[in-house]
């Protein structure tokens, strides 16, 4: 059990990688050929394609959970997720007219059937990928998500380069899913059986509405800006905003995220033993700021480049907001730390409390700054929310486990400055001229960056050895 454990452990740290590597360049070229506007319908129509994908997340979680008939359980989901798709997709049909006047958009009622196709696709990719995760066999469950993110621009890029739009990231997205179904359930195959009851139905359906209901909260907090912008600006400031939001994400969703699913394990195991506990958290939040810092500040100040020379001179005016979104994102790593070592502690109550305020403060405010000061101003209330929260948390870690974080901060401070001054001296000498320029001076920022914390740090590889000797134990 060990084995097969630290073996998924190991896969979904790689694979999340990778699938992630492939979605990201994916876009860059779909970004090159396509217009802002055509990922601002896109972001819209995935707003409310995903309000209903959360109840199924719901049913999902709650089936894992469940210690009931496993054939029993897989039957009822079998039948159940099939069911509520289709009445959702009927649902998306009848009210796209509508929403697309509302967001003063003929094309997002166009797209927003279309993109609904997906949730039956995915419906029936429930059992065989429960299967998986019953049995632990997470690296056989992370192929299928491979798959799809290479389907997916083999078949968006040809079209988008043939002029469909828009509609060639829907196509792109249909085959993706279409390929991924067909991929777990060569993995998993499973046979139907009638064999369930209405008492497991019932649980199956009280658990996951209450799982889902979390899940909600959390999806109305990282929405409601999209939802904000697309009403009163329009698709094209949604599209630089949603890229913008998709670049600043990177050191979460690709390193942050993926560390805190390999280390939830670890910290869960020592949360009797403050010591312990402590070292490894410390240890996870080093590792995080290691290589999240020198990219976030890296790409302050090479955005501009950035811009320029991987999405083309229309994505300019992203710029700015890309500068704001990324500190954003760097604040959100730091608040994914201190969500994961209370979720292992068991004290989870801290985040429901800072997510309905942060929800609150962007209704209340988001209309009101948004209309005076844009994309720009609402990205800045973002920022400032996740900051406070970050800090907050932060602050409540510090005192639970007796940390001493700015011991931990001043050597990453003091060698992203290095860093950002010779990224800075490059850049006015004239030194970035290409992509092959921009990226090599990321690299080398990056790596002096390193250099410099070890100086400073020379117990740093030593404690990055026993922190990874912990996660594999």
């Amino acid at each position: 059990m060990k084995k097969r454990i630290v073996r998924s452990t190991v896969a979904i740290f790689f694979s999340s990688g990778i699938a992630r590597f492939i979605g990201f360049i994916s876009y860059i070229f779909l970004a090159r050929t396509l217009f802002p506007s055509d990922f601002g319908v896109m972001a819209l129509a995935w707003l409310f394609v995903n309000t209903f994908t959360i109840l199924f997340q719901g049913f999902r979680t709650s089936i894992i959970q469940s210690s009931e008939d496993k054939s029993a359980l897989f039957t009822v989901i079998f039948i159940l997720e099939p069911l509520l798709a289709t009445i959702s997709i009927a649902t998306i049909f009848s009210t796209a007219p509508h929403i697309g006047s509302f967001f003063n958009s003929a094309l997002l009622a166009e797209v927003l059937p279309l993109l609904s196709l997906v949730l039956i696709i995915t419906s029936f990719a429930a059992v065989p990928s429960l299967k998986l995760e019953k049995e632990l066999l997470f690296e056989k469950r992370i192929i299928p998500s491979i798959v799809g993110e290479i389907i997916f621009p083999l078949v968006s890029i040809p079209l988008a380069l043939q002029g469909y739009g828009v509609l060639s990231l829907v196509y792109g997205t249909l085959a993706s899913n279409i390929s991924s179904l067909i991929a777990i359930w060569i993995l998993a195959p499973w046979i139907p059986k009638l064999k369930f009851s209405n008492q497991i139905i019932k649980k199956v359906m009280d658990k996951g509405i209450r799982f889902a209901s979390v899940g909600y909260l959390i999806f109305l907090l990282i929405s409601v800006d999209k939802g904000i912008i697309g009403r009163l600006l329009g698709s094209e400031a949604l599209g630089y905003y949603s890229i913008a939001f998709m670049i600043a994400s990177i050191p979460v969703e690709g390193i942050a995220e993926v560390i805190g699913k390999v280390s939830l394990p670890a910290l869960s195991q020592a949360k009797e033993d403050e010591k312990n506990l402590r070292r490894i958290y410390e240890n996870f939040l080093q590792l995080i700021i290691m290589f999240i810092l020198p990219f976030v500040v890296i790409s302050v100040v090479l955005a501009w480049e950035i811009t320029l020379y991987f999405y083309t001179a229309k994505w300019l005016p992203m710029v700015r907001i890309l500068q704001i979104l990324l500190c954003f994102g760097l604040f959100r790593a730091i608040f994914v730390s201190c969500r994961d070592l209370l979720h292992a502690m068991g004290h989870p109550e801290h985040l429901i409390k800072l997510n309905i305020i942060q929800l609150g403060i962007l209704i209340l405010l988001g209309v009101p700054v948004i209309q005076y000061y844009g994309v720009i101003g609402l990205s800045c209330l973002w920022t400032i929310t996740m900051s406070i929260a970050a800090i907050y948390l932060s602050y409540y870690v510090k005192n639970l486990l007796k940390l001493k974080l700015i011991y931990i901060y001043r050597a990453y401070i003091v060698s992203a400055i290095i860093s950002i001054i010779l990224v800075i001296f490059l850049k006015e000498l004239g030194f970035i001229t290409s992509i092959v320029s921009l990226i090599f001076v990321i690299f080398l920022g990056c790596f002096v960056n390193g250099v410099i914390l070890v100086i400073q740090r020379p117990d740093l590889p030593r404690r990055y050895k026993s922190f990874l000797s912990t996660i594999w134990k």
